[in-house]
């Protein structure tokens, strides 16, 4: 786990007593009043501190009430996405107008920071400086519902073999775009069934002449002409079919351009 501007050590030290945890900090003052009740690994740095760590290293990444302080926030949200492993955890929390605004009016009664807040103005935090709120659509990808899918264990080792075969890493990422870009083979295609059918009449007239061919029953013309007739509509439809999955494709490789 990695506690990114783990400020004083409190999350850090709280996650320490039954987790590997490795926190960053690059304010000397808050790592001297580090909380050490568990043993983890302080590291003194910024952002630049992770270039020393390999890709998809943390399970569990924490960067709370850190972006708001920090100039190129995408940046060190592509950092920090680097160092987490598939299927990890980002952890981000900020801080908000609204709750800066209910600290300063119920605990603090100072109304003038309260209405500058209100008017759209930065305030300061006394360890930090100045909190230069955002809005989550600025630097941070934003979805605004979170769907949750059961699979079971057989089946998500085929995903991890689909997203191998499609060089995808991120799952979430893999099934948002099959969801959205994928294609859905729906089995009731009329023509499809047809074919289906027409596969089942021509087997089953087969074994019938068959039959005929060694007893004393003879086969007539009618019955070849009849397994012909089949045999090319049989065809037709396979052709139709294939068509319309090549206009499918055809239109979809425009739409990608």
């Amino acid at each position: 786990m990695l506690d990114f501007g783990s400020g004083e050590g409190i999350t850090a030290n709280y996650f320490a007593e039954k987790n590997e945890v490795i926190a960053i900090e690059p304010s000397q003052e808050m790592l001297t009043n580090a909380w050490k009740d568990y043993q983890y690994t302080q590291i003194m740095g910024d952002v630049k501190t992770l270039s020393a760590f390999a890709d998809k290293t943390f399970d569990i990444i924490i960067c709370h009430n850190v972006l708001e302080y920090v100039d190129d926030k995408a940046e060190v949200i592509k950092v920090l996405t680097r160092v987490l492993k598939q299927d990890g955890i980002l952890s981000i929390v900020k801080h908000n107008r609204p709750g800066r605004v209910m600290q300063m009016a119920v605990l603090l009664y100072d109304f003038e920071k309260v209405n500058a807040i209100l008017d759209g103005k930065n305030s300061t935090a006394s360890k930090f400086g100045t909190i230069r709120y955002y809005e989550n659509k600025n630097k941070v990808k934003e979805y605004s519902k979170g769907i949750y899918v059961k699979f079971k264990p057989e089946e998500v080792e085929i995903l991890h073999d689909r997203m191998q075969e499609a060089g995808v890493q991120n799952m979430s990422a893999y099934i948002r775009k099959m969801a959205i870009n994928g294609y859905v083979i729906i089995p009731e295609w009329p023509d499809l069934n047809r074919v289906i059918s027409l596969q089942a009449r021509i087997s089953n007239n087969l074994n019938q002449y068959a039959k005929k061919a060694n007893e004393p029953e003879k086969l007539y013309e009618e019955d070849i002409a009849e397994i012909k007739k089949m045999n090319n509509e049989q065809t037709d439809l396979l052709k139709k079919a294939l068509e319309a999955v090549i206009h499918l494709y055809e239109e979809d490789s425009k739409k990608r351009k």
